[in-house]
């Protein structure tokens, strides 16, 4: 299974540019390289824990085909229409999938700028995604997720909003 080169360099220049995006006034952690007008007035656990978070915007490549979700839009190539995460202040959560599932997960800050966090889905066989390059904002969460499940890995520029 080979993946050509323009396609992974396209899903680089994708995830690269819905990350470090600075269309909106930034809350940022210390230690971060910030938008030029972010603007610092919450911690990163006050944000991701001070909502549900539902995804607005995903990139990610699966199998060779380019996926692509945004929020109200009709063409989508996969539905999230339903999903969001919850995020609780005992390092405990849920995902409420896309299928109507309710998911509990366990998550932590892996690194002390606060930028990637590691979670556990419960199915009967855990799932571990890594969310990194994290920026926080009272309006959104910006990141690139990776994990691998039943062989496969995945790597997917994402975008979340508060529900």
């Amino acid at each position: 299974m080979k993946i050509s080169h323009l396609l992974v360099r396209t899903f680089v220049v994708l995830i690269v540019s819905a990350v470090l995006s600075c269309q909106e006034r930034k809350t940022i952690p210390p230690n971060t390289l910030p938008c030029p007008d972010a603007v610092v007035s919450k911690t990163p656990e006050q944000i991701l824990i001070g909502n549900s978070w539902k995804v607005e915007d995903l990139r990610y490549v699966q199998n060779n085909t380019f996926r692509y979700y945004k929020r109200g839009i009709e063409y989508n190539t996969a539905n999230y229409d339903g999903e969001y995460t919850e995020f609780f202040s005992d390092n405990t959560g849920v995902n409420h999938g896309w299928d109507l599932t309710n998911t509990p997960l366990t998550w932590s800050f892996t690194n002390t700028e606060k930028t990637t966090i590691k979670y556990t889905l419960k199915y009967a066989t855990p799932l571990t995604v890594t969310w990194d390059n994290m920026i926080f904002s009272e309006k959104s969460i910006r990141y690139t997720e990776s994990y691998t499940k039943e062989g496969t890995n995945f790597l997917v520029a994402g975008i979340r909003t508060p529900r």
